[in-house]
């Protein structure tokens, strides 16, 4: 079934567990296909789940988006941006808001990051939906720094839900680009991407010695 489908509440070490499953398993899958293939949409509902006998395998479905990673490298700069936006990367608004030329000139960091690496930011976001969908109602575990990792999540992933919500329609994204830019939603997503990183660094310095994560 799609991740994002039903899914229980698990023990948060049970959690950890599973996510470190799903990237143990999807990775090799992207090393295999990095070099001529890239995804674009990666995303819960691109991802199926079968459970068998206790033993979860993850798939990665719907290549519709995909491209040639070898004329990505150039081509980039042409390419229509696709995908989920609740899993775009800051080089994603980036290059709706401002272009490609403006990216290439004052971020060409993320420039590369987009031509080469253009699916990995969508991994991390699905990893963290998966530990906090799992992790829910689970309460507070005994891991210090979990509480303001949670509330970074919510804070970002809030405003990633309601982004969706209101461009999901076919054209909707292109219609609101201007309103979205006075809003300042570049800068909102770019602050609270900041405060969730933090809140993941600072737990990682926290994480007990024998942890799993």
């Amino acid at each position: 079934r799609p991740f994002g489908g039903r899914h229980r509440t698990v023990l948060f070490d049970e959690a950890v567990e599973v996510v470190a499953d799903f990237l143990d398993q999807i990775a090799p899958t992207y090393a295999s296909l990095s070099p001529f293939c890239l995804h674009r949409d990666i995303s819960a509902h691109n991802m199926l789940v079968e459970d068998k006998d206790g033993v979860l395998r993850f798939t990665v479905i719907d290549f519709g988006l995909a491209v040639d990673s070898r004329q990505w490298k150039e081509g980039w700069r042409t390419g229509n941006l696709a995908g989920d936006v609740r899993y775009w990367s800051p080089v994603h608004w980036k290059q709706f808001f401002f272009g490609w030329k403006y990216v290439e000139m004052h971020h060409p960091a993320l420039a590369a990051q987009y031509a080469t690496r253009l699916d990995h930011y969508a991994l991390g976001i699905l990893a963290l939906e998966m530990l906090m969908g799992l992790t829910q109602h689970v309460e507070t575990p005994r891991w210090p720094g979990f509480p303001e990792l949670r509330k970074a999540w919510d804070a970002y992933w809030t405003t990633s839900v309601q982004t969706f919500q209101r461009v999901w329609t076919p054209g909707g994204l292109g219609g609101a680009r201007e309103t979205l830019k006075q809003e300042g939603l570049n800068q909102q997503l770019q602050g609270k991407l900041v405060a969730l990183q933090r809140a993941l660094l600072s737990m990682a310095t926290k994480l007990p010695a024998d942890s799993k994560a």
